[in-house]
């Protein structure tokens, strides 16, 4: 069991709508990426803005062009689905890692931090 922080929930929620937006079965890493150049002061856009001399715009811009045009497993127009979406097998490492980091630091729950660390 995880026990992530309210901002961490509040990324992977972010996570879940991006997936759903773009009529995805499961969540990828470009969902939890979008996501947190989304969120308001996000450690990787600030990062990604130092790195690239702050374009973040044309980056999110790119990674919602790949999410558009990906071939993934699309959810079914029948079936009603919770928020609590299946990940896909990176996305599960990523959690994984970012539990063994949280761990190692010995704090008591994953933050955005740590999941930007196991990316």
């Amino acid at each position: 069991m995880y026990n992530f922080s309210p901002r961490a929930n509040d990324l992977l929620a972010q996570t879940q709508l991006f997936a759903k937006k773009y009529k995805h079965a499961e969540i990828n890493t470009l969902h939890l990426l979008i996501a947190s150049f989304n969120m308001n002061d996000s450690v990787l856009s600030e990062l990604v803005a130092l790195e690239q001399g702050g374009d973040i715009d044309k980056l999110v811009g790119r990674l919602h062009y790949t999410l558009e045009h990906l071939k993934l497993k699309q959810l079914s127009r029948n079936k009603q689905h919770d928020l609590k979406m299946p990940a896909d097998e990176e996305v599960k490492r990523i959690l994984e890692l970012s539990k063994d980091i949280s761990h190692k630091m010995d704090h008591s729950f994953i933050g955005t931090e740590h999941l930007m660390l196991s990316m």
